[in-house]
């Protein structure tokens, strides 16, 4: 009797958000991108909606991209591969990594900072090791 009171629900909009890039010149996106509407007297970022998956994301000058009417995880990855991929060709700078700050010491230690996870971490990690013998 419980588990009819669920039977109902179901996922109608999953909303994912993110930085992507430092800075997004959101002029220049709009006029590259289809599809893509930018009105600083209405909203301060620019929409940009894709049709297959449906998605809306809304676009800010910081980076930060939301994403919304998600209906499943795979329309999520399909969606924001489209998006990305029109990005990039409209210049955008995509990062997509995590933000890490290392502290390095004379001892040899390091404190990595700035990671959601232990996989963020281990990018981090990775990207410095990349880094220090390029200039050792």
């Amino acid at each position: 009797m419980a588990d009819n009171k669920y039977e109902s629900l179901k996922i109608e909009n999953i909303v994912a958000t993110g930085v992507i890039a430092d800075s997004i010149d959101l002029m220049e996106v709009s006029k590259k991108v289809k599809n893509c509407e930018l009105n600083t007297k209405r909203f301060p970022g620019a929409v940009y909606r894709i049709e297959k998956p449906k998605i809306a994301s809304l676009i800010f000058s910081s980076g930060k991209v939301v994403l919304t009417s998600i209906r499943d995880k795979q329309a999520l990855i399909d969606g924001l591969n489209i998006i990305l991929k029109s990005l990039k060709s409209a210049g955008v700078k995509i990062h997509k990594e995590p933000k890490i700050v290392a502290l390095l010491f004379a001892s040899g230690k390091i404190i990595l900072t700035g990671g959601k996870n232990l996989e963020d971490i281990k990018k981090g990690l990775d990207f410095l090791e990349q880094k220090l013998e390029s200039i050792m």
